[in-house]
């Protein structure tokens, strides 16, 4: 702490005597001399040990300073309150700011505080464009610099480039909290990569930053084997002996995942087998023995009970599963199961439900839940729409129970982002043509009423080209493949091909058929790792191209309900450590533990072109999460000046 205060009385030292020097030698201004008083309260914030205080004291002296002394040194106390985090307070000084009396560098400085102003506001985007706009740290502000860049890169959806504007950050900051924090930051921005653009950089360069990398690989990729990853951490240790993250991240890694993780000898599994259900049911079975055979010795044994499509025999062999002595539970897998599973007043062995209740508040202590939930991809479809920067929305999705659940999350996640859907249209699943529903949700049937009026007005024979309405930015779709191969078409008949549409993954089987679906070309689709990436492998050879020669048909027919079983097997010795904040790199998504023993799915954005579902250029980031999750309000049209570079991302390409 004592060095933390000795270097921050240099920096204020210095900066001091710069600002004062800047007004001297700035031939248009009047500099006026500051008077003793003045003096004395600068010569106080130089000692005052808080930013806090050192800003109180130069924001008193400024309000009794002429310009342009004022302004700079209302300049100063506005950085010193936000390097405080008393974000209002420096609001404030940077609106008294009269800019024409800053020079070149004080005009660099006030450009960094209004990004990290507007990082505060949650306007990530127009703070990422005034840090690229500002090619280079103004002197000495190189630290709050790259931890502004680092925010902005983070918050637009490249956390590989915030990950390594920290590893940057490290070497400018003491020893103490601000490093612990930045390095804690580092981390949480690594683990939010998707673990195929980390097997893109294997292996890393051998620098400060590819160390991170390949930690972040290797406690990700082993910490299911404690043993395993015991030895590759070491092994990591002996390669970077002096490695700014130290023993303490390795020895935090082989605590949680290596002495408090412990799987459970003997689990029951309550799936429906046989009955209306038995292919889903079977599929599930057979990512979950996929996982088994994988996974370190000792196996647990695992012990299968047939429910059909009844709750009622679901909750007669789940208490069979405890009279046989199970010590963990998976299972049922249809939402009416495990409601009535849900009305046991104790799970006494932690119980990782395969669907989700529509209550959560009924879930009683003990009950996990983990389901392939249509609403994961509707909110991760409105939060990448959020992303993009589409502000306005529109719906056509299925006329029944399940297109209800789907309109619903979607309206909710949009609009909690500060987002709005103008209109929803709801069609008929068993229909054709769905034009009944497209033309008045696209308001071509008031372009053609208009035509109508002004050809009865005017007698003339005139052209008339329909024309869709334009306050709409996206279109969020849902169905499934055979809905998904007539609307697409339809959709671009009716003049809608420019609209942007984002489906879920439900129009996708999952399993490629260019010929089919190329009707789907140029929609946008939320989809799981699994059915994303092929080749999505580790050493656990758990990749679809290797159990696709094992279980051809499960793994081409259900694809996602094969990877959900590989996932709760994964997850049996997790639920005991997880905390909200954890993400779990799962094959049917990032997965993220709720204070309601929910598990929500982030899913990857993906392109279908020329019939084959493409992993878009610039996907480091899932989508989705808590339906609760604290959401950033989205920037106002303000806050985008014309003509400035944005980052950038993929969208809906031609068809």
């Amino acid at each position: 702490m004592k060095a933390r205060m000795n270097c921050l009385r240099l920096l204020l030292l210095g900066l001091c005597l710069a600002l004062l020097q800047s007004c001297a030698t700035q031939p248009h201004q009047t500099a006026e001399r500051p008077g003793a008083e003045q003096a004395a309260l600068a010569e106080q914030a130089l000692a005052a040990e808080l930013p806090g205080q050192a800003a109180a004291l130069y924001q008193q002296a400024a309000e009794q300073a002429g310009e342009p002394q004022r302004t700079i040194w209302r300049l100063r106390a506005a950085e010193l309150w936000m390097d405080a985090d008393v974000t209002e307070r420096a609001r404030d000084l940077f609106d008294l700011l009269d800019a024409d009396t800053l020079d070149p560098a004080q005009q660099q400085r006030r450009q960094l505080l209004l990004a990290r102003l507007r990082l505060a506001d949650d306007r990530a985007e127009s703070a990422w464009r005034l840090l690229e706009d500002l090619a280079q740290a103004p002197a000495g502000r190189e630290a709050q610099w790259l931890d502004a860049r680092a925010q902005a890169w983070r918050a637009i959806g490249q956390p590989l480039e915030a990950a390594r504007l920290r590893d940057e950050l490290d070497a400018l900051l003491p020893p103490g909290d601000a490093r612990e924090d930045n390095r804690a930051r580092l981390w949480q921005a690594l683990n939010e990569i998707p673990m195929e653009a980390l097997r893109q950089r294997m292996p890393p360069p051998p620098d400060s930053f590819g160390a991170w990398l390949e930690l972040a690989w290797l406690s990700r990729s082993h910490r299911l084997d404690g043993a395993r990853l015991r030895e590759e951490l070491n092994a990591w240790q002996e390669r970077y002996p002096d490695h700014a993250s130290g023993q303490s991240l390795v020895e935090a890694l082989l605590l949680r995942y290596e002495q408090r993780m412990r799987p459970p000898e003997r689990i029951a599994v309550l799936l429906p087998l046989s009955g209306p259900l038995a292919v889903a049911g079977q599929a599930v079975r057979d990512g979950l023995m996929a996982a088994w055979y994988a996974g370190p010795e000792p196996r647990p044994e695992l012990r299968f009970h047939d429910t059909e499509a009844d709750p009622a025999r679901a909750l007669n062999a789940y208490q069979q599963a405890l009279d046989e002595g199970a010590q963990f539970i998976l299972g049922p897998l249809t939402k009416e199961s495990l409601a009535v599973l849900a009305t046991r007043n104790d799970m006494p062995v932690p119980t990782l439900g395969l669907n989700t209740l529509e209550n959560p508040l009924a879930a009683p202590s003990g009950l996990y839940q983990f389901g392939l939930a249509p609403e994961d991809d509707a909110r991760a479809a409105a939060h990448y729409a959020i992303n993009q920067g589409w502000r306005t929305a529109l719906t056509l999705v299925p006329q029944n129970l399940w297109g209800e659940r789907l309109t619903k999350a979607f309206h909710q996640a949009f609009e909690a982002r500060g987002g709005r859907v103008l209109e929803s249209a709801w069609y008929e699943p068993g229909a054709n043509d769905f034009s009944a529903d497209i033309v008045p949700l696209l308001n071509l049937d008031s372009s053609a009423a208009r035509y109508r009026r002004l050809r009865s007005t005017l007698r003339l024979a005139i052209q008339h080209q329909p024309r869709r309405r334009q306050d709409a930015d996206m279109l969020f779709i849902a169905g499934f493949p055979r809905q998904g191969r007539l609307l697409r078409p339809q959709l671009r008949y009716h003049h809608a091909t420019s609209l942007p549409t984002v489906g879920s993954s439900h129009l996708y089987s999952g399993d490629a058929d260019p010929d089919a679906d190329k009707d789907l070309n140029g929609v946008l689709l939320m989809e799981t790792p699994w059915v994303l990436h092929e080749d999505l492998a580790d050493d656990q050879q758990l990749d679809r191209a290797a159990l696709r020669r094992i279980w051809p048909d499960m793994v081409s027919a259900q694809p996602r309900l094969f990877a959900m079983g590989i996932d709760a097997y994964q997850l049996l010795p997790y639920l005991g450590l997880m905390r909200p904040e954890d993400l779990i790199e799962g094959r049917s998504g990032q997965l993220s533990l709720g204070a309601d023993g929910r598990i929500s799915r982030r899913l990857l954005p993906a392109l279908m072109r020329r019939g084959e579902l493409r992993p878009l250029a610039d996907n480091q980031r899932y989508f989705g999460g808590m339906p609760n999750e604290p959401t950033a309000p989205m920037e106002g049209p303000e806050s985008r000046e014309p003509g400035r570079a944005t980052p950038e991302r993929a969208g809906p390409a031609p068809d």
